[in-house]
């Protein structure tokens, strides 16, 4: 299975401004509502005909994601666990990000929020 994030968060991602040139994408007619995740387009893709959003790595997201927070000179942790994994800033009370299945699904809630407060421009 790859590990990108969900097709319901990668949209939540590109409302917020994710960069959108990653490897993966999810790819669907503009009618329909069946969406397929593809390997990278070719450049002859005709991509006014589809609804396209970014399925980003974990790796993808991590790279986009401050490895500080320096408001609080918070560093980024990250951690397995037996459900999931949890991430968090070091003593930012209250954002910890735990996800249930993917490391890809955690670190993409967790850069959604932080855009969404204005940790990340």
């Amino acid at each position: 299975m790859i590990n990108t994030t969900s097709l319901d968060l990668s949209k939540q991602l590109n409302e917020v401004g994710y960069p959108q040139n990653t490897h993966f994408k999810y790819v669907g007619g503009k009618c329909g509502s069946a969406r397929e995740l593809i390997f990278e387009l070719k450049s002859s893709f005709m991509v006014d005909d589809f609804l396209i959003y970014a399925a980003p790595t974990a790796e993808e997201v991590l790279e986009n994601l401050p490895t500080t927070i320096t408001k609080f000179r918070n560093r980024l942790i990250i951690e397995k666990q037996t459900i999931g994994y949890q991430a968090y800033y070091a003593g930012m009370i209250g954002k910890t990000f735990q996800g249930n299945s993917t490391l890809a699904e955690t670190v993409g809630n967790m850069y959604l929020c932080l855009r969404k407060q204005g940790f990340i421009t």
